[in-house]
């Protein structure tokens, strides 16, 4: 009776031994092996998320810097020479920085400076706004979205500034936008500002401007904001979102880190400029950085490594809501150094999360997203969790 049961042992082992070994012949390649699209159609993801990136269109470098950084300071004087079209104006310092205004009020520039000149820190620097026009900016700012950030709560619930709904990288009648960019980016090098590139740029046509115009007067209960724009072909315009870049790596220009953060702490550069058949109307550009020292290049982790690292981490536990991977981008990103602001070259992943909302009043329930950024420092493969995340 022993003398059988060890035969069995045996025979039970002997098959699970030679099962091991056939299932170790027909092993997947490591994934080091493998390019993108073809780590993408290989890899099983956990339940509850997906990917929605074309990985044809991800870039990645070889190697990369990271830089030590400041924000910059324009020159006031420069800036209301190139832009202010009005030959009167009246200057004053306020919790911005220094401010020019017309007469009639109908244009204004400011140029940030974080608070220095009026002697309150208040977090704005980089850069400046220019506005021309209050009439069309009151318009525009109701029918579209002025940030590049995701769309949040409001945007998805009563969609009178989803800027999705406008065509992308179209012309409009009044100039192709290929011309109003060109002229953007040379009155931009002219004041000093650093290498950009285009973004998006979003065709806001009188046919959609004139439904997020409804959308936004049905949802709205403030009667000074009830004022019904009589739309035309002379309304549209250009919405431009550019991005600062360092050596041809783009600085992330959408909020990532959503920790609370003091006037201390480094920001996203945002480049806004919004161009219609009289020019720029409005341009607000803040948080750009200038270069103070720059280290050595560092070999930077590949595209597959990236994204299976984010891919080992949702595999780490239970993923109860759909979460979709539905950009992932080599950019920089501003985090504190010992000293100083600090770029560093990472892989950012952005998630969009299946929620629910429901209406405190009348208790109905929304299909809405969250969002959030997974971010990974391309030098040494570990997870940046927030600006104070010190690289």
């Amino acid at each position: 009776m022993n003398i059988l049961r060890v035969i069995n042992q045996f025979l039970i082992t002997l098959f699970f031994l030679f099962l091991l070994i056939g299932c170790q012949s027909e092993e997947t390649p490591p994934s080091s092996d493998l390019d993108l699209v073809q780590y993408v159609d290989s890899i099983s993801l956990p339940n509850h998320l997906f990917i929605e990136i074309d990985p044809s269109t991800i870039q990645s470098i070889e190697k990369a810097k990271k830089h030590t950084v400041d924000y910059i300071t324009l020159d006031p004087d420069i800036l209301a020479e190139t832009f202010f079209r009005n030959e009167k104006m009246n200057i004053e310092t306020n919790a911005f920085g220094i401010q020019f205004r017309s007469d009639n009020e109908n244009e204004s520039l400011t140029v940030y400076d974080g608070g220095e000149a009026f002697g309150t820190a208040n977090g704005v620097d980089g850069g400046f706004s220019y506005t021309n026009d209050l009439e069309h900016n009151t318009l525009y700012s109701r029918v579209a979205s002025l940030s590049s950030d995701s769309p949040d709560l409001n945007t998805q619930l009563y969609e009178y500034n989803l800027n999705s709904d406008f065509e992308t990288f179209i012309d409009l009648d009044f100039l192709p936008y290929l011309d109003a960019k060109k002229e953007i980016k040379e009155q931009l090098s002219t004041v000093g500002f650093p290498e950009i590139e285009l973004d998006v740029v979003f065709a806001l046509d009188e046919k959609m401007m004139d439904i997020h115009q409804e959308r936004f007067l049905e949802s709205t209960n403030d009667e000074h904001e009830l004022t019904v724009f009589d739309l035309s072909k002379d309304d549209e315009a250009y919405l431009f979102f550019f991005r600062q870049v360092i050596d041809n790596v783009p600085i992330i220009n959408e909020v990532w880190s959503f920790d609370t953060r003091e006037a201390v702490d480094p920001y996203e550069p945002s480049i806004m400029v919004l161009y219609n058949h009289n020019g720029m109307v409005h341009i607000d550009a803040t948080y750009l950085y200038h270069i103070l020292e720059s280290t050595e290049e560092f070999p930077l982790i590949k595209e597959v490594e990236a994204l299976d690292l984010i891919i080992d981490h949702f595999s780490s536990f239970i993923i109860n809501k759909q979460t979709v991977i539905e950009s992932m981008e080599l950019n920089y990103v501003a985090v504190h150094g010992e000293n100083e602001f600090e770029l560093v070259p990472s892989w950012v992943f952005r998630l969009k999360i299946d929620d629910v909302y429901e209406d405190p009043i009348d208790h109905s329930k929304h299909d809405v997203h969250t969002y959030d950024y997974f971010v990974i420092n391309a030098i040494n493969g570990e997870r940046i969790s927030g600006v104070n995340d010190k690289q």
